[in-house]
């Protein structure tokens, strides 16, 4: 273990307790006093699936646990994380505060299914103690809409955001609330290809595509209530991807989301599928504003053709709670040499 200076603190040998190929890395982190957690799903079966059949029913075939390594103890302390039984999406570290360390993650009903909700909990670094503060279905009318957009499933079966849904950002606001972002994003290799023509070889090239859907807010506000936000939007690229994403600041009791759109999706009827967005050089700037109450407006910053910039959201820097550092092209497009740009876009500090 190093410091900032990279000046060791301690180094220890340690023994895994599980073979590796029975462990899933979930997350880790370096608490503030130095400890290394580990969160993984340990294959207790000495089975490596998601599933197996008990009494007629599929149940996880892995324990969630935590795994703790201290500079003074020779063996690691492990505690297991108990969610219901539910079968875990994603499983994330997200705030080391004082005694606590915070969790998110996103979780399935079958293993190879949905993801039908989402969960906060608190693990206390004193006692080990794993305390659920929040796990929570999505709502009926969210999958039903997620389903329009061709991110989700309504299924009876089986409803719930597509597994291509990740937490994207989280937002801390002044009154202790969180806004975890969830966003939609997939990558899809397309191999190339040949064929022979008129006595002729033709070469199609492989390439990646690249897709950034819809964004949800779940706003956790700190008496437990959620208020969940649908941000429709899809984003399409082929090999490069840094317009695509998004960058969320707080203001006051809102947050602000900036991402680059087509001009037509923001008169859009917000319940259908939104257009997708490939041409950027041909886009807009949006900011996106969800007041604590959910209601989602959103406005024009900038019109990338006009301005001859394109601001490359996925590459820019979340500098403090009010700024984000900027990265953008100018002279984007087909038959034009990119130039970079940098910038600074700063939010009026809240009186």
């Amino acid at each position: 273990m190093y410091d900032t200076d990279l000046k060791k603190l301690w180094e220890q040998t340690v023994e895994l307790p599980y073979l590796d190929k029975y462990i899933d890395i979930l997350d880790h982190v370096v608490t503030n006093e130095g400890k290394v957690g580990v969160l993984i799903k340990h294959y207790d079966q000495e089975v490596k699936k998601e599933a197996i059949s008990s009494d007629g029913e599929k149940i996880p075939a892995y324990k969630t646990e935590f795994i703790f390594y201290d500079k003074n103890k020779v063996k690691p302390i492990e505690f297991t994380l108990d969610f219901n039984g539910k079968f875990i999406h994603k499983l994330k570290v997200t705030t080391d505060n004082g005694k606590n360390l915070s969790l998110f993650g996103l979780y399935k009903n079958r293993y190879n299914g949905y993801i039908a909700g989402f969960l906060v909990a608190n693990i206390d670094k004193e006692t080990n103690q794993v305390t659920t503060t929040n796990q929570s279905t999505f709502p009926q009318e969210l999958i039903d809409q997620v389903k329009k957009d061709n991110q989700g499933s309504n299924r009876s079966k089986d409803p719930g955001l597509g597994s291509e849904f990740t937490l994207a950002q989280i937002v801390d606001k002044t009154d202790g609330s969180k806004d975890y972002l969830l966003e939609y994003s997939s990558e899809v290799f397309v191999q190339g290809s040949s064929y022979y023509d008129n006595g002729m070889w033709h070469q199609n090239p492989s390439f990646w595509r690249y897709n950034y859907g819809n964004i949800i807010d779940l706003a956790v506000k700190t008496n437990g209530n959620v208020v969940i936000t649908r941000i429709p939007k899809m984003q399409s690229t082929i090999n490069v991807r840094f317009f695509s994403n998004f960058k969320a600041l707080s203001y006051k009791d809102k947050i602000l989301l900036f991402y680059n759109d087509e001009d037509n999706n923001l008169t859009r009827d917000i319940t259908k599928k939104p257009e997708s967005v490939s041409r950027f050089e041909k886009s807009v700037l949006v900011m996106a504003t969800i007041d604590d109450k959910g209601s989602l407006e959103r406005s024009v910053i900038q019109e990338n053709k006009d301005a001859k910039l394109v601001t490359a959201i996925r590459e820019c820097t979340l500098i403090d709670n009010f700024t984000i550092g900027l990265y953008a092209q100018r002279g984007v497009g087909f038959f034009t040499a990119a130039k970079d740009m940098a910038g600074i876009l700063k939010i009026k500090k809240q009186e």
